[in-house]
């Protein structure tokens, strides 16, 4: 096993534990706000797997859906603000 192989599998280790974690704040957060954040951390993990396995395999079309996802990931976010803020204003 490689250096490179080895800085992977703990990557993606610590990734897959995020992910767990982040999966559970996300089913028992007690605010919305909350959730919001768990989604938007779930998206940053799936950005960083998706990194990690592009790296691994040496393609680098991986990283456009990366980017793909990051744009999707960033307009949702705006549009959960602007939904939070509707709903604090009434």
């Amino acid at each position: 096993m490689t250096f490179l192989e080895l800085v992977l599998f703990f990557s993606l280790t610590f990734l897959g534990i995020s992910m767990i974690l982040s999966l559970i704040r996300l089913v028992i957060g007690p605010t919305f706000p909350d959730r919001i954040v768990a989604l938007e951390m779930i998206t940053f993990l799936i950005l960083g797997i998706v990194a990690c396995f592009s790296i691994y395999t040496g393609e680098t079309s991986y990283l456009d859906i990366a980017i793909i996802i990051s744009l999707i990931s960033f307009l949702t976010t705006i549009a959960f603000a602007y939904y939070i803020e509707k709903r604090v204003q009434r």
